[in-house]
Protein backbone atom coordinates (compact mmCIF):
# COMPACT_ATOMS: atom_id res chain seq x y z
CA UNK A 1 0.00 0.00 0.00
CA UNK A 2 1.76 3.75 -1.21
CA UNK A 3 1.68 5.90 1.91
CA UNK A 4 -0.63 8.33 -0.19
CA UNK A 5 -3.38 5.83 -1.06
CA UNK A 6 -6.90 6.45 0.72
CA UNK A 7 -7.40 2.44 0.84
CA UNK A 8 -6.20 0.03 3.56
CA UNK A 9 -4.47 -3.38 2.62
CA UNK A 10 -2.34 -4.55 -0.16
CA UNK A 11 -3.18 -3.13 -4.12
CA UNK A 12 -4.82 -5.64 -5.75
CA UNK A 13 -3.11 -4.36 -8.85
CA UNK A 14 -1.30 -7.53 -9.23
CA UNK A 15 -4.82 -9.14 -10.19
CA UNK A 16 -5.07 -7.11 -13.72
CA UNK A 17 -1.54 -6.69 -14.87
CA UNK A 18 0.13 -8.74 -17.13
CA UNK A 19 2.59 -11.40 -16.03
CA UNK A 20 5.12 -14.26 -16.87
CA UNK A 21 2.09 -16.42 -16.09
CA UNK A 22 -0.68 -17.11 -17.58
CA UNK A 23 -3.70 -14.69 -17.56
CA UNK A 24 -5.81 -18.50 -16.43
CA UNK A 25 -3.35 -19.49 -14.01
CA UNK A 26 -5.63 -20.26 -10.61
CA UNK A 27 -2.62 -21.52 -9.18
CA UNK A 28 0.04 -19.01 -8.39
CA UNK A 29 -0.96 -19.56 -4.34
CA UNK A 30 -1.47 -15.90 -3.78
CA UNK A 31 -4.18 -15.91 -0.67
CA UNK A 32 -6.95 -12.96 -1.67
CA UNK A 33 -10.13 -12.14 0.31
CA UNK A 34 -12.55 -12.20 -2.21
CA UNK A 35 -15.37 -10.75 -0.66
CA UNK A 36 -17.00 -9.64 2.65
CA UNK A 37 -20.37 -9.35 3.50
CA UNK A 38 -20.97 -7.98 7.14
CA UNK A 39 -24.49 -7.25 7.06
CA UNK A 40 -26.34 -10.09 4.79
CA UNK A 41 -28.57 -12.85 5.67
CA UNK A 42 -28.54 -16.00 3.73
CA UNK A 43 -31.85 -16.26 3.32
CA UNK A 44 -33.62 -12.60 3.57
CA UNK A 45 -36.70 -14.42 5.54
CA UNK A 46 -35.09 -13.08 8.45
CA UNK A 47 -37.85 -12.90 10.89
CA UNK A 48 -36.08 -10.91 14.37
CA UNK A 49 -34.36 -7.76 12.60
CA UNK A 50 -32.89 -6.91 15.80
CA UNK A 51 -30.74 -9.71 15.88
CA UNK A 52 -27.57 -9.17 14.11
CA UNK A 53 -26.67 -11.38 10.96
CA UNK A 54 -23.19 -13.12 11.12
CA UNK A 55 -21.12 -11.83 8.29
CA UNK A 56 -19.82 -13.74 5.35
CA UNK A 57 -16.45 -13.97 4.10
CA UNK A 58 -15.17 -15.90 1.02
CA UNK A 59 -11.65 -16.31 0.40
CA UNK A 60 -9.51 -17.58 -2.98
CA UNK A 61 -6.26 -19.06 -3.35
CA UNK A 62 -3.93 -21.04 -5.70
CA UNK A 63 -6.78 -22.54 -7.19
CA UNK A 64 -9.36 -22.69 -4.47
CA UNK A 65 -12.61 -21.24 -3.50
CA UNK A 66 -13.53 -20.92 0.04
CA UNK A 67 -16.65 -19.15 1.54
CA UNK A 68 -17.34 -18.83 5.71
CA UNK A 69 -20.23 -17.89 7.51
CA UNK A 70 -18.63 -18.11 11.16
CA UNK A 71 -22.13 -18.01 13.24
CA UNK A 72 -23.77 -20.87 11.30
CA UNK A 73 -20.28 -22.72 10.71
CA UNK A 74 -21.52 -22.77 7.20
CA UNK A 75 -18.08 -23.67 5.23
CA UNK A 76 -17.56 -23.99 1.39
CA UNK A 77 -14.58 -25.52 -0.47
CA UNK A 78 -14.15 -25.45 -4.02
CA UNK A 79 -11.20 -26.97 -6.40
CA UNK A 80 -11.69 -24.14 -9.36
CA UNK A 81 -9.71 -25.89 -11.48
CA UNK A 82 -12.16 -29.18 -11.12
CA UNK A 83 -14.73 -26.83 -10.38
CA UNK A 84 -15.15 -23.72 -11.93
CA UNK A 85 -18.72 -22.56 -11.48
CA UNK A 86 -17.99 -23.60 -7.96
CA UNK A 87 -20.80 -26.49 -8.04
CA UNK A 88 -19.82 -29.12 -5.91
CA UNK A 89 -18.46 -28.17 -2.15
CA UNK A 90 -16.11 -30.59 -1.05
CA UNK A 91 -16.09 -29.05 2.80
CA UNK A 92 -16.56 -32.15 4.32
CA UNK A 93 -14.72 -34.64 2.13
CA UNK A 94 -12.11 -35.77 3.57
CA UNK A 95 -9.51 -35.67 1.44
CA UNK A 96 -9.86 -31.81 1.13
CA UNK A 97 -9.20 -32.00 5.28
CA UNK A 98 -6.02 -30.52 4.76
CA UNK A 99 -6.62 -27.65 2.25
CA UNK A 100 -9.98 -26.86 4.87
CA UNK A 101 -7.67 -26.00 7.72
CA UNK A 102 -5.42 -24.33 5.48
CA UNK A 103 -7.79 -21.79 4.27
CA UNK A 104 -9.69 -21.07 7.78
CA UNK A 105 -6.11 -20.50 8.89
CA UNK A 106 -5.88 -17.52 6.24
CA UNK A 107 -8.95 -16.41 5.99
CA UNK A 108 -9.09 -15.73 10.11
CA UNK A 109 -5.07 -14.12 9.30
CA UNK A 110 -6.57 -11.69 6.87
CA UNK A 111 -9.75 -11.12 8.23
CA UNK A 112 -7.83 -10.50 12.02
CA UNK A 113 -9.59 -13.12 13.48
CA UNK A 114 -13.35 -14.44 13.58
CA UNK A 115 -15.93 -12.16 11.80
CA UNK A 116 -18.69 -11.81 14.73
CA UNK A 117 -21.91 -9.52 14.21
CA UNK A 118 -20.46 -7.24 16.47
CA UNK A 119 -17.19 -6.03 14.58
CA UNK A 120 -19.46 -4.47 12.23
CA UNK A 121 -22.24 -2.97 14.03
CA UNK A 122 -21.23 -0.40 16.17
Amino acid sequence: MSADSPFPGASLARVWRPSSRSSGDAGSGESALAELVPNETLDGSASDSSRLPWPLAALTEGGWSYIRREGQVLEELYHLREDPREQHNIAASASSRSRLERMREVLSRLTLGPLTPDRFNP
